[in-house]
């Protein structure tokens, strides 16, 4: 080999080596182009060096290039950033089109060279260029002119092949870290931003709001109601597919200002810039719940949702930005409370009441390891007869410090942090214990009704967890099935497959099944008579009305006559005076309980309670001469 052609092979890899070394320690990809268009230049003896950025079919003059005499090619040059140049046009177009350098002998008076003229203006004679890819994609177009005309090089070409391979390696890393960046600030299955980018840019807007207190802001949290149940009857992917489309339904709802988040699972939550006045916001919220509880076809199903809503405001209180979100928070969770598919707006009594909450389920966790819980009993009377024939047992909370604590504090708490299941476990064997200790005493025929949380159905595991809970406490205390009654609200009706299978099965069991509350939820006549309920409860809502006018009396005598063509025996819930207790009895019920009868007792005073009753020492005699108790 000459000397010559060792010489050119060592300049050469001394060219691939540098560029090799600039695509390595580059800090932008504008950097890394800079340094390449130099060594090239430099290299090839070209007097002018530039790069086009690809857009698709387009291409963009970028701030990259090499000129050795400013003022002879300045023309030239401003030619190039104004000529549109497209896939196929030009020089940078037709690489761009081939997808391979190119290389072209004279660059003057040629039809397809739009920059002919200008470029015979400024000396140049003949060009080549090169596609930087990555991959299969050319992402970027260089190109090289020179004062003198040269023959056309395979080598050379085959060398600026090699070198936009290596410098696509830039672009790839520049993407890779763009793309490392994005995953991390946003959610994978819809595209959002997530919590760390939504609070990122919530605290930008505090920090505005500091310095410029008109521009204010809100924060809207939005919650998929009854989501779960979407999960179990229709599958994950179904579920998936669901909060795809709900982002793109939260995105049409708001501005290009704002911004949507998923914070994970069904919560979502929206940023909405310069907002005045509480009424613009209330404008998006209802268009979110609108948008929301439009019904979406989804894998062959129809399913229709409906979200909860909490609106917080920014005012000059709001110590962080995590303290708004969290006050949306706090706010959906009241709509929730408040039936759901609503929406609600921040007030400071709201978040007095949430760190109650969390005070009492900190607290509730204490109290079922320490043994404070207990259940009182109210009896359930036959009113032809005016003898118990069973108790509802209720849960209580004896707190060391604030005494009998009302279920109405401590219950939806249980619901929230999942105790209730092993609260609800607990319940179900301590009823079944002090039922079998009554009937050894001689009410034999007695029953036991105890209340089971739509959470204790909430999927097939919990389901057949409730399962096995009653079948196990029914043996460990040697009770008849058919004398523990299972109290359930119609709310658990509404994951109808799981609730059907469940209730199926404990019936085939023998145990008894209630439905309680009847008329205040979501089941319907439909629904009923699909479960194995054999007593109905009225709600005492009901019972409530009925001195108000004869439609109030109408629907109850309606839910008495449903009950008896479906076979179904019926407890009245709430009677207070004796008013009550007869007309029910007219009406054609057989059970009821209530403060008229009974408030609900420790299990001590149940017992003397049922001891009188069960030797005729207190009987409840109705009629209109008969006392409360004779």
């Amino acid at each position: 080999m000459s000397d010559d052609r060792s010489a050119l092979l060592e300049d050469r890899l001394t060219l691939l080596r540098r560029v090799a070394e600039a695509a390595n320690v580059a800090t932008s990809i504008e950097a890394a182009l800079q340094v390449v268009v130099d060594l090239v230049c430099e290299h090839t003896s070209s007097a002018v060096g530039h790069v086009f950025g690809v857009d698709g079919e387009a291409l963009r003059s970028l701030a990259v290039r090499h000129v050795a005499d400013e003022a002879c090619f300045a023309a030239f040059r401003t030619v190039t950033h104004e000529t549109p140049m497209t896939c196929g046009v030009g020089l940078p177009g037709r690489v761009l089109e081939d997808k391979a350098p190119l290389w072209i002998v004279d660059a003057v008076g040629r039809d397809d060279l739009p920059r002919s003229t200008s470029a015979l203006a400024a000396g140049i004679r003949a060009g080549f260029g090169f596609p930087i890819v990555v991959g299969v994609e050319v992402v970027a177009v260089a190109e090289f002119f020179t004062t003198n005309t040269l023959e056309p090089d395979a080598e050379v070409l085959q060398l600026m092949q090699t070198v936009g391979i290596q410098v696509g390696r830039v672009f790839e890393r520049q993407r890779s870290e763009a793309n490392l960046v994005f995953d991390a600030l946003h959610d994978a299955l819809t595209g959002l931003p997530n919590r760390s980018l939504l609070l990122d840019r919530l605290s930008q807007l505090c920090i505005r709001a500091q310095r410029h207190r008109e521009q204010r802001f809100a924060v809207v949290f939005v919650d998929l109601d009854r989501f779960k149940v979407v999960n179990d009857s229709l599958g994950h992917h179904t579920g998936d597919e669901l909060l795809k489309t709900v982002a793109l339904r939260l995105r049409a709802c708001v501005r290009e200002v704002d911004t949507v988040a998923r914070l994970g699972g069904d919560e979502f939550a929206l940023l909405l810039d310069h907002v005045r006045t509480p009424e613009e916001a209330l404008v998006v919220v209802e268009r979110v719940l609108d948008a929301v509880n439009v019904p979406a076809q989804l894998d062959g199903s129809e399913v229709v949702i409906t979200a909860s809503v909490g609106l917080a405001l920014w005012d000059e209180s709001c110590a962080s930005p995590s303290d708004l979100l969290r006050d949306a928070d706090t706010a959906m969770y009241q709509a929730k409370s408040d039936g759901k598919a609503r929406y609600a707006v921040f007030t400071s009594h709201m978040h007095d009441r949430a760190v109650k909450l969390l005070r009492v389920q900190s607290d509730l966790h204490r109290a079922v390891e320490r043994g404070e819980l207990e259940l009182h009993y109210q009896p359930i009377i036959e009113l032809s007869a005016g003898v118990i024939t069973g108790f509802e047992a209720l849960l209580r909370w004896r707190h060391p410090k604030h005494g009998l604590v009302s279920p109405l504090d401590f219950i939806p708490a249980a619901e929230e942090t999942g105790l209730i299941v092993p609260i609800g476990r607990w319940v179900i064997s301590e009823g079944c214990r002090q039922l079998a200790a009554w009937q050894a005493g001689h009410a034999h025929k007695l029953s036991m009704s105890v209340n089971v949380s739509a959470r204790q159905f909430t999927g097939k595991q919990l389901a057949t967890a409730l399962v096995e809970d009653v079948v196990k406490a029914i043996a460990a205390h040697g009770i008849e099935p058919g004398a523990l009654r299972l109290e359930i609200t119609e709310s658990v009706l509404i994951d109808v497959g799981t609730a059907e299978a469940t209730l199926q099965t404990l019936s085939s069991a023998g145990v008894g099944l209630a439905l309680d509350d009847f008329g205040t939820g979501y089941s319907s006549l439909s629904h009923v008579h699909r479960f194995p309920f054999d007593v109905l409860k009225i709600d005492r809502s009901f019972v409530a009305a009925m001195g108000d006018g004869p439609k109030n009396r109408g629907i109850v005598r309606a839910i008495l006559l449903l009950a008896d063509g479906l076979g179904m025996h019926v407890v009245a819930e709430g009677i207070e005076t004796l008013d009550q207790a007869n007309e029910l009895s007219g009406l054609g019920c057989s059970h009821a309980q209530g403060y008229y009868f009974s408030r609900p007792l420790p299990a001590a005073q149940a017992t003397a309670l049922l001891g009188e009753n069960v030797g005729q020492g207190r009987v409840w005699t109705l009629g209109p001469d008969a006392a409360k108790i004779v």
